[in-house]
């Protein structure tokens, strides 16, 4: 993990039309500072489809295992686990816009953070059929060990949460 910043990256090319199926994403280590301290796991600056894959042991001081930090980038993941990452949050959304389906975040070791956060997203974010469970950090709340929203439109659908008091925000 000491020689990969990045397990994948997709570049701001990648559009819909590329999928990313069926992957074990594993021992990223985003530490290289600015940009390349978020998503160990994945870092993506583009628009792929990414399906049926695992997140596990990716490391980074943001998004340990998934990063989109810009260019109002929509992010599509759909029946995909996050487990066993660390750092500041599991999987991070900045100024841009994410449809999570189905998915799983347990696990994590977030540290100050959440295993989602989204800071400033572009558009109105989608989280359907997901369940954020057992992720540790400092955060006084269970809840905001599992997801954090702020400063952007999230529509939270069919999810369990653990910890949920009955707002997010």
């Amino acid at each position: 993990a000491d020689n990969s910043l990045h397990v994948v990256t997709a570049g701001s090319g990648i559009t819909t039309a590329t999928a990313l199926d069926g992957f074990y994403i594993t021992r990223g280590n985003a530490n290289g500072g600015g940009l390349d301290n978020f998503g160990g796991g994945m870092h993506n600056n583009g628009e792929p489809r990414i399906r049926n894959c695992l997140f596990v042991g990716n490391q980074g001081v943001g998004g340990s295992a998934f990063s989109s930090l810009g260019s109002n980038d929509d992010n599509f993941i759909i029946n995909c686990v996050f487990s066993g990452n660390s750092g500041g949050s599991a999987f991070e959304i900045q100024n841009a816009r994410a449809v999570i389906v189905n998915c799983t975040f347990a696990g994590n070791n977030v540290a100050t953070n959440a295993a989602l956060r989204f800071l400033n997203a572009a558009g109105t974010s989608v989280i359907r059929n997901t369940t954020p469970y057992g992720n540790i950090g400092t955060a006084p709340l269970v809840q905001n060990r599992q997801i954090v929203i702020s400063n952007s439109d999230v529509d939270v659908d069919r999810c369990c949460i653990e910890g949920l008091t009955g707002s997010l925000g």
